[in-house]
């Protein structure tokens, strides 16, 4: 691996993560693995390209051996690039010709270059792991996709998702510090929107744009498509994005931010929720219940304790305060979370992974009415030794907008 002139973080990170997951591979008796969503490229070797989102270009795809060999193929014109943003070494790039004079020997299409890249780490035999389980996707088109595997007849091909985030599930202290800026940038940009809202007049898209703005000032490098809702005809939308309505000017409206920026790649997602004026005795009544829920789960947070233990305990005092009926996120409270919004393992009723860590989550469980709106509080923490370290130091209290 070499330190290449746009790597995004220390060399040593990467190294580390390749050696991870090539014991990974080993416990799960893989040979290889093809890594081709972009978080997985930026995760494992650090190539970034602004054409990700693109549906015509292709990047670049790695392919990694159990004993650490790698390749990265993708195209000609996309080659310089990741040159300058991946680890891998120099002789490693497989560039598929896509203009210009073809060089002797180039493979003329990316099902080429990935089938050269097998060949060339001896892995036609292979049982090679694919990016096919929960929280994965496959980035290349289906015929391209089949090509491939149709080229590999004597190959196996199997789901390595649990492989991938059996490493990317624990961060390392370099990741825990890219998400407590995160943290500490969406913590000023939530008191900066509460601040600004004037009811009946800032519309939802609004607020969100002076969040967007206000986080790249802070030194952000994107921000999530945020869930603002202030509006009664709004409730129970959940993740709807921002309308051109208006906060609503009604008393006891409730507003309910949901989101945050990303640092280096790295996101916070947090809830914070507010009032128009003053809150009901709903209001108040449910929020006090959910913060006293959240805190059970928050409670348990410790490594050993499975996770299905923490989302039970939650669903369990709300059923005992006589909230059941509201209980919005009743057997899923939250995730884990890093370079996308949502990772695993979930907090959720039928995941039984022991917590660990180095884990990083977002716990949320929420109560939802009609007439109250989402009562609801996120926060982001970090599994240590002996506990967790909470994230989102962010007040809890309602916020309350005149």
């Amino acid at each position: 691996m070499r330190n290449s002139p746009l790597l995004e973080g220390p060399l040593s990170e990467y190294e580390t993560r390749i050696r991870r997951l090539t014991v990974q591979m080993k416990l799960a008796g893989l040979d290889g693995i093809l890594l081709s969503a972009p978080d997985n490229m930026r995760y494992f070797c650090g190539h970034r390209s602004i054409v990700w989102d693109s549906n015509v270009s292709m990047p670049g795809t790695l392919i990694v051996s159990a004993d650490g060999r790698m390749r990265l193929a993708g195209s000609q014109s996309n080659n310089p690039t990741a040159r300058m943003t991946a680890c891998v070494e120099e002789d490693c790039y497989i560039a598929y010709f896509n203009g210009g004079t073809r060089k002797p020997g180039q493979p003329g299409s990316y099902r080429e270059a990935i089938l050269q890249a097998f060949r060339e780490l001896g892995l036609e035999n292979a049982k090679i792991g694919m990016e096919w389980g929960r929280g994965c996707r496959v980035r290349m088109i289906h015929a391209d996709y089949e090509a491939i595997i149709a080229g590999m007849p004597n190959a196996v091909f199997t789901d390595a998702s649990d492989t991938i985030w059996a490493i990317r599930g624990t961060k390392s202290p370099y990741e825990l510090e890219l998400l407590r800026k995160a943290n500490a940038i969406n913590a000023k940009l939530f008191e900066h929107a509460y601040a600004r809202i004037i009811p009946g007049v800032t519309t939802e898209r609004e607020l969100y744009n002076s969040m967007a703005a206000e986080a790249y000032s802070l030194g952000c490098d994107g921000i999530l498509e945020m869930d603002v809702r202030g509006h009664k005809s709004r409730y129970g939308l959940p993740n709807c994005p921002p309308s051109d309505q208006p906060i609503g000017s009604e008393a006891g409206t409730s507003i309910m931010i949901d989101g945050g920026p990303s640092y280096k790649g790295y996101i916070s997602d947090i809830i914070r929720v507010g009032v128009v004026g003053k809150s009901t005795p709903e209001q108040e009544r449910l929020y006090k219940i959910a913060l006293e829920g959240h805190a059970v789960g928050m409670s348990m947070l410790r490594p050993g304790v499975l996770i299905s233990d923490v989302v039970a305990a939650v669903d369990s005092f709300y059923e005992k305060a006589g909230v059941s009926y509201c209980n919005h996120t009743k057997g899923w409270i939250g995730h884990s979370i890093g370079l996308n919004v949502h990772e695993y393992p979930c907090l959720e009723e039928a995941e039984h992974t022991p917590l660990k860590a180095g884990m990083v989550m977002s716990m949320e469980p929420a109560l939802d009415t009609p007439t109250a709106g989402t009562m609801c509080l996120e926060q982001n923490f970090a599994i240590t030794e002996d506990g967790y370290e909470l994230l989102s130091k962010t007040p809890t209290e309602l916020f309350v907008v005149h």
